[in-house]
């Protein structure tokens, strides 16, 4: 719901795609270890999937409904984004995904705290 996708690749390994922020991290060797740690490891549950962070949004009244996720205002991967139910709204999973990869493609290689400028255009 919130920042995340699970990717399982082709030898077994499982990723985690941030897409607040763009980047992947291997997270399990297999989809046993990755249910393994969700079963296991609360505070790696808290980080992955952000409860506390989904029933504020939910109390504001946010709740995305089948095919639909947490979208941001301002991305994390921006200084001025922040993981927090004023920088959210709910969007179709399919415009954040699309919208979030040309984002993270055109910022792909650029320094941390690099300055960009945003033009946003239909």
């Amino acid at each position: 719901m919130v920042a995340g996708i699970f990717l399982e690749t082709p030898d077994g390994k499982v990723h985690w795609l941030d897409t607040g922020t763009g980047l992947v991290e291997q997270v399990a060797q297999s989809r046993e270890h990755f249910d393994e740690l969700v079963r296991s490891s609360p505070e790696l549950v808290d980080d992955w999937f952000l409860p506390p962070l989904v029933e504020r949004l939910n109390a504001e009244g946010k709740k995305p409904n089948e095919g639909e996720c947490f979208g941001f205002t301002i991305l994390p991967v921006f200084a001025e984004g922040k993981y927090d139910t004023d920088n959210m709204f709910v969007v179709s999973v399919r415009e954040q995904m699309v919208g979030l990869a040309d984002v993270h493609r055109q910022l792909n290689g650029l320094p941390d705290g690099s300055s960009v400028r945003v033009k946003v255009t239909d």
